[in-house]
Protein backbone atom coordinates (compact mmCIF):
# COMPACT_ATOMS: atom_id res chain seq x y z
CA UNK A 1 0.00 0.00 0.00
CA UNK A 2 2.49 2.67 0.58
CA UNK A 3 3.74 1.92 -3.10
CA UNK A 4 0.71 4.09 -4.29
CA UNK A 5 1.39 6.59 -2.28
CA UNK A 6 3.45 9.55 -3.62
CA UNK A 7 6.93 10.17 -2.07
CA UNK A 8 5.66 13.38 0.02
CA UNK A 9 2.98 11.18 1.35
CA UNK A 10 4.82 8.54 1.86
CA UNK A 11 7.52 10.07 4.26
CA UNK A 12 4.89 11.04 6.53
CA UNK A 13 2.72 7.66 6.80
CA UNK A 14 4.04 4.54 8.88
CA UNK A 15 2.73 1.41 8.08
CA UNK A 16 3.70 -0.85 11.28
CA UNK A 17 2.06 -4.16 9.85
CA UNK A 18 1.28 -6.90 12.72
CA UNK A 19 2.44 -5.92 15.94
CA UNK A 20 2.40 -9.44 18.30
CA UNK A 21 3.75 -7.26 21.22
CA UNK A 22 0.91 -6.31 23.39
CA UNK A 23 2.82 -3.44 25.11
CA UNK A 24 3.82 -2.21 21.83
CA UNK A 25 0.36 -2.17 20.58
CA UNK A 26 -0.47 -0.08 23.75
CA UNK A 27 1.94 2.35 23.58
CA UNK A 28 0.76 2.80 19.67
CA UNK A 29 -2.31 3.72 20.63
CA UNK A 30 -1.04 6.24 23.16
CA UNK A 31 1.06 7.91 20.73
CA UNK A 32 -2.05 8.30 18.52
CA UNK A 33 -3.34 11.49 17.73
CA UNK A 34 -6.53 10.27 15.48
CA UNK A 35 -7.28 6.69 15.66
CA UNK A 36 -8.81 5.46 11.55
CA UNK A 37 -10.83 1.81 11.35
CA UNK A 38 -12.35 2.23 7.87
CA UNK A 39 -14.11 -1.38 7.18
CA UNK A 40 -15.85 -1.42 3.84
CA UNK A 41 -17.48 -5.10 5.17
CA UNK A 42 -19.68 -5.53 8.60
CA UNK A 43 -17.44 -6.26 11.45
CA UNK A 44 -18.36 -7.86 14.29
CA UNK A 45 -17.93 -6.06 17.57
CA UNK A 46 -14.75 -4.12 15.89
CA UNK A 47 -12.51 -3.78 19.28
CA UNK A 48 -9.84 -1.83 17.80
CA UNK A 49 -11.98 1.28 18.40
CA UNK A 50 -12.46 0.46 21.95
CA UNK A 51 -8.68 0.03 22.18
CA UNK A 52 -7.87 3.29 20.83
CA UNK A 53 -10.39 4.88 23.02
CA UNK A 54 -9.65 3.38 26.17
CA UNK A 55 -6.00 5.04 25.20
CA UNK A 56 -8.04 8.24 25.06
CA UNK A 57 -7.83 8.57 21.33
CA UNK A 58 -10.27 9.94 19.26
CA UNK A 59 -11.67 7.97 16.28
CA UNK A 60 -12.75 7.91 12.80
CA UNK A 61 -14.56 5.26 11.80
CA UNK A 62 -16.93 3.78 8.88
CA UNK A 63 -20.65 2.68 9.97
CA UNK A 64 -19.70 -0.64 9.74
CA UNK A 65 -20.93 -3.42 12.22
CA UNK A 66 -20.97 -2.18 15.71
CA UNK A 67 -18.78 1.20 15.61
CA UNK A 68 -22.35 2.85 15.51
CA UNK A 69 -22.87 1.57 19.04
CA UNK A 70 -19.14 1.86 20.59
CA UNK A 71 -18.14 5.39 18.68
CA UNK A 72 -20.77 8.26 19.85
CA UNK A 73 -20.36 10.63 16.36
CA UNK A 74 -19.14 14.03 16.92
CA UNK A 75 -18.72 13.39 20.76
CA UNK A 76 -15.81 10.00 20.78
CA UNK A 77 -15.13 10.41 16.83
CA UNK A 78 -17.10 10.68 13.37
CA UNK A 79 -19.14 7.63 12.06
CA UNK A 80 -18.32 8.13 7.59
CA UNK A 81 -20.59 6.20 5.43
CA UNK A 82 -18.29 3.34 4.10
CA UNK A 83 -16.79 3.41 0.58
CA UNK A 84 -16.69 7.48 0.86
CA UNK A 85 -12.73 8.47 1.12
CA UNK A 86 -13.91 12.36 1.05
CA UNK A 87 -16.11 12.29 3.86
CA UNK A 88 -12.70 9.85 5.58
CA UNK A 89 -10.74 12.58 4.80
CA UNK A 90 -12.31 15.24 6.02
CA UNK A 91 -13.14 13.98 9.67
CA UNK A 92 -9.48 12.82 9.88
CA UNK A 93 -8.70 16.13 9.03
CA UNK A 94 -11.08 18.03 11.34
CA UNK A 95 -9.59 16.30 14.43
CA UNK A 96 -5.78 16.65 13.36
CA UNK A 97 -6.27 20.29 12.53
CA UNK A 98 -8.31 21.12 16.09
CA UNK A 99 -6.15 20.19 18.97
CA UNK A 100 -9.38 21.44 21.48
CA UNK A 101 -11.48 18.64 19.56
CA UNK A 102 -8.87 15.97 19.30
CA UNK A 103 -8.11 16.50 23.41
CA UNK A 104 -12.39 16.85 24.02
CA UNK A 105 -13.18 13.95 22.14
CA UNK A 106 -10.09 11.45 23.10
CA UNK A 107 -11.65 12.48 26.90
CA UNK A 108 -14.90 11.86 26.16
CA UNK A 109 -13.95 8.44 24.53
CA UNK A 110 -11.69 7.02 27.17
CA UNK A 111 -14.67 7.87 29.60
CA UNK A 112 -17.03 6.21 27.14
CA UNK A 113 -14.96 3.08 27.17
CA UNK A 114 -14.83 2.95 31.11
CA UNK A 115 -17.99 3.51 31.45
CA UNK A 116 -19.17 0.68 28.92
CA UNK A 117 -17.16 -1.33 27.59
CA UNK A 118 -14.93 -2.81 30.32
CA UNK A 119 -14.50 -7.12 30.73
CA UNK A 120 -16.69 -6.81 33.50
CA UNK A 121 -19.08 -5.19 32.65
CA UNK A 122 -19.16 -7.30 29.10
CA UNK A 123 -19.06 -10.32 31.38
CA UNK A 124 -22.25 -9.09 34.07
CA UNK A 125 -24.38 -8.14 31.51
CA UNK A 126 -23.61 -11.78 29.74
CA UNK A 127 -24.72 -13.23 33.44
CA UNK A 128 -27.41 -10.28 33.39
CA UNK A 129 -29.04 -11.97 29.89
CA UNK A 130 -28.47 -15.67 30.93
CA UNK A 131 -30.40 -15.56 34.05
CA UNK A 132 -33.15 -13.38 31.98
CA UNK A 133 -33.39 -16.22 29.15
CA UNK A 134 -33.35 -19.12 32.20
CA UNK A 135 -35.99 -17.70 33.70
CA UNK A 136 -34.37 -17.29 36.76
CA UNK A 137 -35.06 -13.35 37.72
CA UNK A 138 -37.69 -11.36 39.16
CA UNK A 139 -40.02 -12.34 42.16
CA UNK A 140 -42.02 -15.36 40.35
CA UNK A 141 -38.30 -17.64 40.75
CA UNK A 142 -38.41 -16.55 44.09
CA UNK A 143 -40.64 -19.45 45.29
CA UNK A 144 -39.96 -21.98 43.00
CA UNK A 145 -36.45 -23.29 44.57
CA UNK A 146 -34.99 -24.13 47.98
CA UNK A 147 -38.31 -23.43 49.74
CA UNK A 148 -38.69 -20.18 48.71
CA UNK A 149 -35.75 -19.10 50.29
CA UNK A 150 -34.94 -15.87 48.31
CA UNK A 151 -31.24 -15.94 49.32
CA UNK A 152 -30.48 -19.24 48.19
CA UNK A 153 -32.70 -19.16 45.41
CA UNK A 154 -30.26 -16.05 44.25
CA UNK A 155 -27.11 -17.57 44.62
CA UNK A 156 -28.37 -20.90 43.05
CA UNK A 157 -29.40 -19.05 40.01
CA UNK A 158 -25.97 -16.81 39.74
CA UNK A 159 -24.38 -20.02 40.28
CA UNK A 160 -26.25 -21.85 37.05
CA UNK A 161 -26.17 -18.15 35.32
CA UNK A 162 -22.19 -18.59 35.66
CA UNK A 163 -21.53 -22.33 34.95
CA UNK A 164 -23.30 -21.46 31.64
CA UNK A 165 -21.26 -18.14 31.13
CA UNK A 166 -18.30 -20.05 32.00
CA UNK A 167 -18.71 -22.55 29.40
CA UNK A 168 -19.50 -19.98 26.42
CA UNK A 169 -16.65 -18.21 27.45
CA UNK A 170 -14.18 -21.14 27.34
CA UNK A 171 -15.26 -22.20 24.01
CA UNK A 172 -15.03 -18.69 22.50
CA UNK A 173 -11.48 -18.32 23.63
CA UNK A 174 -10.71 -21.95 22.49
CA UNK A 175 -12.24 -20.98 18.92
CA UNK A 176 -10.24 -17.87 19.16
CA UNK A 177 -6.94 -19.44 20.16
CA UNK A 178 -6.94 -22.50 18.01
CA UNK A 179 -6.57 -24.73 21.00
CA UNK A 180 -8.49 -27.43 22.39
CA UNK A 181 -10.78 -27.38 25.25
CA UNK A 182 -11.95 -30.56 27.49
CA UNK A 183 -14.66 -30.45 30.03
CA UNK A 184 -13.32 -31.14 33.43
CA UNK A 185 -15.91 -32.31 36.89
CA UNK A 186 -14.54 -31.37 40.00
CA UNK A 187 -16.98 -32.20 43.14
CA UNK A 188 -20.46 -30.47 42.04
CA UNK A 189 -19.15 -27.93 39.39
CA UNK A 190 -17.42 -28.01 36.33
CA UNK A 191 -15.04 -26.05 34.22
CA UNK A 192 -13.52 -26.00 30.89
CA UNK A 193 -9.60 -26.38 30.62
CA UNK A 194 -7.47 -25.51 27.86
CA UNK A 195 -5.24 -27.84 26.41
Amino acid sequence: MKEQLSPEIAGKVTFWGGIGDRSKLVQHYYDTDVFVFPPVCDHGFGLPPVEAMAAGVPCVVTRSGATVETVKNNETGFLVDKNDPAALAQAILALLDSDSMREAMGRAARRRVFEQFTWDMAAQRTLDRYLRLCGVEGPAFCGTLAGGNRERNDEFARRQAQTCLDRTIGTITAVAEGGAVRRQRHGSGSWWRFI
